[in-house]
């Protein structure tokens, strides 16, 4: 065999696999769309897509507030590979963030404190099977001893990392395919994500003012 003859086959073979990945990079993205198209036909909502090797978008507005379905893709542990998340948000107004992450899904327990360089400082005892780390630690004890507060995390349960504030509250998971975009469940997801935003800036607007310096 020559060594034009080895070039040809190494072309055939690297297009081949081209084919191959564009071929279920589109069919997984379709799956994905008819996935969200159901979500939004429960919800009244939108969906986006820029071109089929896109991954779709969805915006709807529940009681009065603006809420997302998206995928992101983020580096996974420990550097090793990516993940695909699947990502509820809407916007909220807090004095601080929080971080709740689901106790060993990312990181072992002796690893607890990794997140502290972006996330604020780790805090003990506030939920349970759950890290907490935040940025304001009296903000966000007077946020997560609130009764109606813990009510509408329980309803976010399945989601391994929760970000509560400053500006938006994001909810996060790996992608495990079109079961996780079954209409109904899904729905309920979206609606508690809204309904927790205005409990949180209920709770925030309640809570004592802190107590100034030397007094």
């Amino acid at each position: 065999m020559t060594f034009v003859n080895v070039l040809v086959m190494l072309a055939i073979l690297g297009l081949g696999m081209l084919a191959s990945m564009l071929y279920y990079g589109g069919r997984g993205k379709k799956t994905m769309r008819k996935g969200f198209d159901r979500v939004a036909e429960s919800v009244g909502g939108t969906v986006t897509q820029r071109t089929r090797m896109h991954d779709p978008r969805l915006e709807a507005t529940l009681d009065g507030r603006p809420v997302s379905l998206f995928v992101h893709l983020s580096e996974g542990h420990r550097k090793t590979s990516d993940l695909i998340y699947l990502v509820l948000s809407t916007p909220v107004r807090l004095p601080s963030a929080t971080l709740a992450v689901e106790e060993g899904y990312f990181t072992a327990a002796p690893d607890r404190g990794s997140f502290n360089e972006v996330a604020g400082d780790y805090l003990a005892d506030l939920l349970p099977d759950r890290y907490v780390y935040a940025t304001d630690e009296d903000a966000t004890r007077a946020l997560l001893t609130d009764a109606a507060v813990g009510k509408g995390l329980t309803a976010l349960s399945r989601y391994p990392q929760i970000v509560l504030g400053p500006d938006a509250i994001t909810v996060g998971k790996p992608y495990g395919g079109v079961r996780d975009l079954d209409p109904e469940p899904m729905a309920a997801e979206l609606r508690a994500v809204a309904a927790l935003a205005a409990t949180l800036e209920r709770a925030a607007a309640d809570a004592p003012a802190p107590a100034a310096a030397g007094a």
